[in-house]
């Protein structure tokens, strides 16, 4: 008896030191997850410093904020961990509150896709004929109405019909039939949600800084200064007896519009009073697959404004000069451009001992000040592989206690 007492008190102990032991390990591993979180907050302060001389009106990938982390394989140390970061203009992804309907094809969305996104942020109750309005979405078993205005978060995509994880993370498994948007294999091609972005904006000014001329209540005088053409103002000024200018490339179809004076509409007109633009592709950022979305867009175009990205484009009209553009393409994409940004995405993946922490934040540039509006917390463990990062890092930085 004394001895079946014994081995149940032997059994007891055990089970409560193994209980112990696991209790420990979880406290731990959620401690070192709270640390590497807080060395991700350090690295977007680190960041934030970096952004504090950033010229919002022209953008460049020779700025030292586009050369931190050196393409994501810079590892910043921490304390007893480290951080790895990535800053990308959302100036560089295509805007799904922006794109039109074949710009959102050439994406290789199906036509459910297209005509519900579509649907989902333009106001009206009529549905297109493969998208869907209220009367789909108050019938679902949890019922909703349609947000009929612009998308505010990638997540929100979800909630459209047709849309679910796979759209954002997989590639089209449907044979379109159209071009490739980058070239190369298939692994080099994007999934949507390294491709999409509803947050991009920059501003919208002359290439002084002041806010642009109005093309639907310009004075003849004031456009023919811009233009340095009275025969060009002036017609300008009779289609718009005819109705506004909804935008830039409706001017561009106006009888002596040419290459040759279509970069002074570019650089110094507008179609309202705003002095921001969203949605809008950054000439100095925006990737391959990006540009090749673009309606009637060529690799070739594609590959001269990539080359140029190089050097970079000061001003929107700058384009005209790219090697294959005519007055056609511009009429379809001239509102598809700026050279600045106001908004960034941060990709940072810290590390403190077994624990790995990924997380992206929203950086927004306001009266010069960089501010984060917005954080997402991945609840995959590395992000490398999503991000399309390189495996190996290649140097690393030694940075001040985090606080």
């Amino acid at each position: 008896m004394v001895l079946a007492v014994l081995a149940g008190l032997v059994m007891l102990v055990v089970s409560f030191a193994a209980t112990q032991n696991s209790e420990i390990k979880e406290v731990t591993a959620e401690l070192e997850k709270l640390q590497a979180k807080r060395i991700a907050q350090a690295g977007v302060q680190r960041v934030l410093a970096e952004m504090a001389s950033i010229d919002e009106n022209t953008v460049l990938q020779t700025d030292t904020w586009f050369l931190l982390g050196e393409e994501n394989g810079e590892n910043f140390l921490v304390d007893e961990g480290s951080f790895r970061v990535q800053i990308l203009d959302e100036g560089s992804f295509v805007n799904l509150n922006q794109a039109n309907e074949q710009q959102l094809l050439n994406l290789g969305l199906t036509a459910e896709q297209v005509d519900s996104l579509l649907d989902w942020r333009q106001p009206g109750f009529d549905a297109r004929p493969e998208g869907a309005k209220d009367e789909f979405y108050n019938n679902l078993a949890v019922p909703y109405n349609t947000a009929l205005q612009p998308i505010r978060t990638l997540d929100e995509l979800l909630l459209i019909r047709g849309w679910n994880q796979a759209t954002l993370d997989q590639l089209p498994t449907e044979e379109s039939g159209l071009p490739p948007l980058v070239s190369g294999s298939e692994e080099a091609r994007p999934v949507l949600s390294n491709l999409a972005t509803v947050y991009s904006r920059a501003p919208w000014t002359n290439p002084g800084g002041q806010p642009r001329l109005n093309v639907n209540t310009a004075t003849l005088a004031n456009l023919q200064q811009i233009l340095q053409s009275q025969q060009l103002a002036q017609a300008i000024i009779n289609r718009r007896g005819q109705g506004t200018f909804a935008t830039l490339g409706q001017v561009l179809t106006v009888n002596g519009v040419n290459l040759q004076n279509v970069a002074n509409i570019l650089n110094n007109l507008s179609v309202n009073a705003s002095t921001e633009v969203t949605g809008r592709l950054n000439l100095n950022t925006a990737s391959e697959a990006a540009l090749n979305s673009l309606p009637n867009s060529t690799p070739d175009i594609t590959s001269a404004i990539l080359t140029r990205q190089a050097t970079g484009f000061t001003l929107i009209g700058d384009v005209t000069t790219i090697p294959g553009v005519n007055l056609q393409w511009l009429q379809l994409n001239a509102d598809s451009f700026v050279v600045g940004s106001r908004a960034f995405r941060i990709r940072i993946q810290s590390v403190f001992r077994g624990a790995i922490y990924s997380s992206e934040a929203l950086v927004t540039i306001a009266n010069g000040t960089a501010t984060v509006a917005s954080t997402w917390e991945s609840s995959r463990r590395s992000m490398l592989e999503k991000w399309n990062w390189v495996e190996t890092t290649t140097g690393d930085v030694i940075l001040a206690e985090a606080r």
